[in-house]
């Protein structure tokens, strides 16, 4: 499989036996939900200590904090 993947995806990482691709993948989706949680949390205190949402991820995104989520 792994020349095929080579062909259809930029990087290729092995993670192990046989379903551990797919655990990955869960996890990844855990990163990404708890980001999409974290940021949506950080918003709303914003905009209710009255911060305009936009601007401030305006200004967190060039941060650390700066991600394509944003």
């Amino acid at each position: 499989a792994q020349p095929v993947l080579q062909v259809i995806g930029s990087r290729v990482t092995r993670i192990g036996p046989v379903g551990c691709g797919q655990i990955a993948k869960v996890a990844n989706q855990v990163v990404i939900t708890g980001t999409f949680m974290a940021l949506a949390e950080a918003l709303t205190l914003a905009y209710r200590a009255g911060a305009d949402p936009e601007r401030v991820v305006e200004a967190i995104g060039g941060g650390v904090t700066g991600s394509w989520i944003l």
